[in-house]
């Protein structure tokens, strides 16, 4: 945990700037996610002005080193310094590449609580941001990697090896239900579960690994896991995040609609 600063100190963190917000003619309002401080949200005085203390302006998914003094007593901080170091211009060469970083920003701003030190995930959310880079196909794999991550840090970790509710072991079995009330499998189909085909599975136990996986997995599974944690991360948010259509489809069978999906959500008291 970083040391607490002085109320006119800034302390200096690499920040990904994951949303911006007008504020005035000339200043933003900034949510940034810092290494070791967690998403931060700071007020950039004039930031929209030519000549200010902000190299390359404050833009949505680029990465620099941010100067911040921390207003304890208020839920803005002060953006002091911004040094771009990299802008990230491949997110902006391909669409698919740009939908699906604005995605992983997304899930940033409504999975992670403001000012909670993530420097783990952190660190994944630049390796899959590079990562986009790479062939369109492989997007989905990008994505089933950082929203693991994304569910790990947050606590949300899906249980997928044990019956939550007879705590047996449920390695090998068929095709199987998720219930996101319990966050876990089950091997009894029900209101309100998931079903989980086989390859699907495969594919998210081997994000849950320790031990790297070689064997080549089927894209159509691959994009499966990925649709189904994003349904997950809708589901604990209480409603599908506003760029989840630009990234998946309702015509699968693995994960549910989003309908479904604000159906399922729709009891629950969370923002």
């Amino acid at each position: 945990m970083p040391p607490s600063p002085s109320a006119s100190q800034p302390v200096f963190e690499p920040a990904l700037c994951v949303r911006h917000w007008d504020w005035s003619e000339t200043s933003q309002v900034v949510s940034l996610f810092t290494r070791n401080r967690g998403v931060l949200r700071v007020l950039a005085k004039g930031s929209k002005r030519p000549g200010t203390p902000y190299s390359g302006g404050v833009e949505s998914l680029t990465l620099g080193d941010a100067g911040i003094i921390i207003k304890s007593a208020s839920d803005l901080s002060l953006l002091t310094e911004w040094d771009l170091r990299d802008p990230m211009l491949h997110l902006r060469s391909s669409l698919i590449a740009f939908n699906a970083a604005h995605y992983i920003a997304d899930t940033i701003g409504h999975l992670i609580i403001d000012a909670d030190p993530h420097p783990a995930l952190f660190d994944r959310t630049l390796d899959a941001l590079r990562a986009l880079a790479g062939p369109s196909r492989s997007v989905h794999a990008v994505l089933a990697r950082f929203q693991w991550a994304a569910l790990v840090e947050a606590g949300y970790k899906p249980e997928l090896r044990i019956d939550i509710k007879t705590r047996q072991s449920l390695v090998g079995a068929a095709a199987l239900a998720f219930d996101p009330s319990l966050g876990a499998l089950t091997d009894a189909m029900a209101p309100g579960t998931w079903r989980l085909s086989p390859g699907t599975l495969d594919v998210l136990r081997r994000l849950d690994s320790p031990e790297p996986d070689k064997r080549r997995a089927p894209l159509q599974s691959v994009e499966r896991a990925s649709r189904f944690l994003g349904a997950y991360t809708a589901w604990l948010v209480g409603r599908p995040l506003p760029t989840a259509s630009l990234v998946f489809a309702d015509h699968n069978a693995d994960a549910p609609s989003v309908r479904e999906t604000r159906a399922a959500a729709s009891g629950l008291d969370r923002a």
